[in-house]
């Protein structure tokens, strides 16, 4: 119990390199790269896809990380649908991809809608 509590004690809340990752553990180690993966995206795509390629060996985790770019973005670039391997997430790639006023909550209602009148 004690190793798992140490684990989870040590991943950062706002890691932005593989480092940042090297403490934590399962669970939270994978959704450290993938706050990782994100902030790289955000800045420059290019490396994002280099440090997925070099820091994720599953996959199906890659694609999964792929998913939520295009999510989490809404001015990512489509083409990165493509590059999953996954039928099933790169369908769903493909529909957040052709509608990305659906994941930005800049609207002030739920998931980006126009809030509701007073």
């Amino acid at each position: 119990m004690l190793p798992v509590l140490l684990a989870l004690a040590c991943a950062p809340t706002d890691p932005s390199a593989a480092s940042d990752c090297r403490f934590a553990m399962g669970a939270a180690k994978n959704t450290c790269i993938e706050r990782v993966a994100i902030k790289l995206f955000h800045s420059d795509v290019e490396a994002g896809m280099a440090f997925l390629e070099a820091e994720v060996p599953d996959p199906l985790h890659r694609d999964f990380i792929l998913l939520q770019v295009v999510q989490d973005i809404p001015t990512a670039d489509p083409r990165l649908c493509k590059k999953i391997g996954s039928a099933g997430l790169r369908k769903s790639c493909d529909v957040a991809a052709q509608r990305p006023h659906l994941q930005s909550p800049g609207g002030g209602g739920p998931r980006g809608a126009p809030p509701p009148p007073r």
